[in-house]
């Protein structure tokens, strides 16, 4: 655990696959956060509702989930400081062996948050 994979237009991502990783899924039998890795699948507040299924593919579904995201924050679903909260952290995710992934997209958001967050109390 703990590699970096190379991520959409060729930024390094802190996203992690947990195919890869039989002893992390073990662990998120018990918690949904273990160290600095979040469990980023369905089963949480995170996970991405848009299956790959009938003629929709993986990019539309991540797609879908950036709109979904931004929704959730403007309609104060997710907050900044729960979305700062994942700048740093690994996030474990099924799909990452995908590109995009939803959890390249949560990564990015989680760091616009931070940055955002600063702003606010450095002004």
């Amino acid at each position: 655990m703990g590699r970096q994979t190379q991520g959409v237009e060729g930024v390094m991502s802190a996203v992690i696959n947990l195919r890869h990783e039989p002893k992390l899924r073990e662990a998120f039998e018990y918690a949904h956060v273990v160290n600095n890795t979040v469990l980023i699948d369905r089963r949480t507040k995170w996970g991405n509702p848009y299956r790959v299924t009938g003629g929709v593919t993986h990019a539309e579904a991540v797609a879908r989930y950036r709109i979904h995201l931004w929704q959730r924050i403007r309609a104060g679903e997710v907050t900044l400081d729960e979305l700062a909260g994942l700048d740093g952290c690994w996030l474990a995710c099924w799909c990452v062996d995908r590109h995009p992934c939803h959890g390249e997209v949560l990564e990015r958001a989680a760091a616009w948050a931070a940055q955002m967050l600063a702003e606010r109390s450095d002004g």
